[in-house]
């Protein structure tokens, strides 16, 4: 296995000229071991391989060794030699030098990580595949058109093949795995992890049943990033609650919020638990939403890949007491975005009043403007109570969480007065308040001895402000 050798002098990266394999890597360090920092160095990102995958030739007439097959022309210092092949070999045409020459092809878009032609290993690849990094590693190669760090597209001619490291012309062909102990390296071949069938299938791929199942998808990626609330509070019914949902731009498509699906258009949609079109009758807001579908675009105007999106609408809860369950999904070309991670928000409901009460007066009748109130709780099974709002003849409310008011001078009129008591729940609606009957108190006397306004027009309960 070949290493590159690296010297760092006065800051300077240092390559040795003799060390002949290119091999990227995607860590940096920090520091030079000195506590000097080093400015990292701009490495390409790896283009999505939306194409999908395919197989690195366009003809196949013949194979050698299958994946995982154990052969034991390998590993002869052990006993038994043999181990278990890690890829697949592929021929293209005729005997055994007869495909000298063959163009190689790339099998998706990635990014070249490693080059060498002066042994087996030969090329290395990284593929980004709906978020998932896989390796293409192409062995026997010859002639390398592209080199470390080149982006490379599917079908892209990238080397031809060769017998480098092999007594006969033929394609060496791995798919790697994330986990792989050395994916970027091409010529890793280390025994003691071959000669498991275990270890093979847990680092390698089989390459042409990858293929099968590693096809073309949209463009459109979407990462939630956060979102307002997953539960909202107890909402008075039919009331308005604005939500809003952030998703990361992960596709190759700038988002628009206006213009055509064709020009990048991305909108907010309704949809169920898999991410189907719903016409929505839960939270549906008539006066924000597209329609039942379709709810809205981002609040920016163009989002590009790696930027956030923010979709803010307005939930509009229901009118019966209850929960809903709004799934939203980031829709564009007709579909759902991969990776919108089935978001939902809960519209909870609260239309049923707080439960009955009664309230009290002591004393009923009194010549001194002296009474004091009580009543038993109310409570609310959804929201929860709030507290009380209560007022004497009419006038304004004053809100306590007590169920009693001390002994006090609430008597604002010589003879009847009445006392009125209502339960709020949390939902906080004005409607959604239950009342106990009102109670009625005398005030056989003036409620202000000495301030009554003596006037024949005006009644003698009338005061002089105090």
């Amino acid at each position: 296995m070949k290493r590159i050798m690296m010297l760092l002098v006065a800051g300077t990266l240092l390559v040795p000229a003799f060390v002949h394999a290119q091999v990227v890597r995607d860590t940096i360090p920090e520091n030079d071991g000195f506590g000097r920092s080093i400015t990292p160095f701009a490495i390409q990102s790896i283009p999505e391989a939306t194409s999908g995958f395919r197989v690195p030739v366009n003809t196949i007439t013949a194979y050698g060794n299958h994946f995982n097959q154990w052969d034991d022309i390998y590993c002869t210092s052990y006993n038994p030699p043999g181990a278990y092949h890690p890829g697949v070999d592929l021929n293209s045409a005729g005997s055994c030098d007869d495909d000298r020459g063959t163009d190689i092809l790339a099998v998706a878009n990635g990014r070249v990580v490693y080059v060498d032609v002066s042994d087996w290993g030969g090329m290395v690849i990284q593929h980004n595949w709906k978020g998932e990094t896989w390796y293409s590693q192409y062995g026997h190669i010859n002639s390398p058109l592209v080199a470390v760090g080149d982006n490379v597209t599917k079908g892209q001619h990238i080397a031809e093949m060769s017998d480098v490291g092999t007594t006969c012309v033929h394609l060496h062909w791995e798919i790697r795995e994330a986990d792989h102990p050395n994916p970027t390296v091409g010529d890793y071949w280390t025994c003691s992890v071959l000669r498991s069938s275990t270890s093979v299938a847990n680092y390698y791929e089989d390459p042409e049943a990858f293929v099968a199942s590693h096809g073309s998808y949209s463009d459109y990626r979407a990462t939630k990033t956060g979102q307002s609330t997953s539960v909202t509070p107890w909402l008075p019914a039919g009331s308005a609650y604005t939500l809003w949902v952030d998703y990361r731009n992960d596709g190759a498509t700038t988002w628009k919020n206006s213009g055509s699906v064709s020009g990048g258009y991305v909108e907010l949609r309704s949809v169920d638990g898999g991410c189907s079109l719903y016409d929505s009758f839960c939270a549906y807001d008539a006066a924000t939403w597209i329609n039942r579908q379709g709810i809205g675009p981002a609040l920016q105007a163009s989002v590009p890949t790696g930027g956030t999106a923010r979709f803010q609408f307005v939930a509009r809860a229901a009118n019966a007491t209850g929960e809903c369950v709004q799934w939203v999904a980031p829709w564009a070309s007709g579909q759902c975005m991969d990776g919108w991670g089935g978001v939902n928000f809960t519209i909870r409901t609260d239309a049923t009043p707080p439960d009955p009460f009664t309230a009290s007066v002591t004393p009923s009748t009194n010549n001194v403007n002296s009474y004091s109130f009580s009543w038993s709780a109310s409570s609310d099974g959804n929201s929860g109570l709030k507290g009380y709002y209560w007022s004497v003849n009419g006038g304004g409310e004053t809100f306590t969480t007590s169920t009693t008011l001390p002994t006090g001078a609430y008597a604002t009129v010589q003879g009847t007065n009445t006392f009125n008591v209502r339960a709020v729940d949390n939902a906080g609606a004005a409607g959604n308040s239950t009342s106990a009957a009102p109670v009625y108190f005398t005030l056989t006397s003036s409620p202000c001895p000495g301030r009554e306004i003596p006037h024949t027009c005006v009644p003698s309960t009338t005061c002089y402000p105090a």
